[in-house]
Order: structure tokens, then sequence, then C-alpha cells
């Protein structure tokens, strides 16, 4: 049962699945996807150190990208960095005539979080370990690394199938 559970997890997770509905974006995906395009280096460095360690909505991502000037860019997407949205919001302000009615109309916005949350103190060793593991294996996948999340995945499948 827990492994079916861990499968189905990682199945539902997995970037090339959460892409084709939206999805999300690493830091890595929004360097290539919006940094990269900046205009200027010194642009280029600053989206970069904005987007570092953070997560992204695509679709907010998008907007983001849509915005005329580069700082109008780095600004929403210091806006929209560990947040999620519903599709309905971000066609809302998407909707919005000027750059910064569309950054204003996302900074109203709650969004979801899209950070990791810490176990619970509750949480036994081994489902702290396995959830930390797995965390490393969803980052793995995101960033492109399939044989190191492979190899994380086939562990916590060996130490579920041992307990």
């Amino acid at each position: 049962m827990k492994r079916s559970i861990l499968v189905l997890a990682l199945l539902c997770c997995s970037p090339t699945l959460s892409q084709a509905s939206g999805g999300i974006f690493n830091a890595s995906q929004m360097l290539s996807f919006l940094c990269s395009r900046n205009t200027f280096d010194s642009d280029k460095q600053d989206c970069a150190s904005a987007v570092q360690g953070h997560l992204f909505d695509a679709e907010a991502a998008t907007l983001c990208q849509a915005q005329t000037f580069d700082s109008d860019k780095l600004s929403c997407v210091k806006l929209i960095a560990d947040k999620g949205y519903e599709s309905g919001e971000i066609a809302f302000c998407r909707s919005q005539t000027f750059d910064s009615d569309k950054r204003s109309c996302l900074s109203r916005l709650p969004g979801r979080s899209l950070v990791v949350a810490e176990p619970l103190p509750s949480c036994s060793n081994s489902k702290q370990r396995t959830r930390s593991r797995l965390i490393e294996a969803m980052r793995d996948l995101q960033s492109g690394n399939i044989p190191h999340a492979e190899e994380m995945i086939r562990r916590e499948l060996r130490a579920l199938d041992a307990e």
C-alpha cells in the first residue's frame, strides 16, 4: 500500500505531467524561461538572484514574461515567488490593460504556497527520512536529474519493503 501511494505521488507530481497542466517552474526553468531573455547582463543577474531557491506557477510566470520592461518582469517575479494560482485568477490579471495593473492584480491575490512544509515534530524518523528523500527526488526530477531521482525512489521503495 505504501509503495502504491509513493509511486502515485511521484507520478502526479512529475514535472512533465505538471507542465502539461500549467505546472510549476523551478529556478533553473525560470532562468531559461524568463531571466535569460532580459536585455542587459545586470538585469539577467538580478533576475537570477530573484528566482534562486524559489518555485513559480508557470501560468503566472507567463504573465511576468509578457511584461514590457525587464524591471517590471523582475518586480512581477518577486510577486509570484513560491505562490500558486488558479487559472481564472491569472486570466483576470492578464485581462488588465496596463502592465502595472497586471502586477497590482497579482499582488492582491493570496495564492497558495508552493513551498513544501517541514515535517511535523510528531513524524517518526523513518517518515522524516522518507519525506526528505522524496523532496530531494522531486527537485531532481524538476531539474532534469532523472538518474539521481530514480535512485532516490528505488532506495525509498527498498526501505518501505523492509518495514
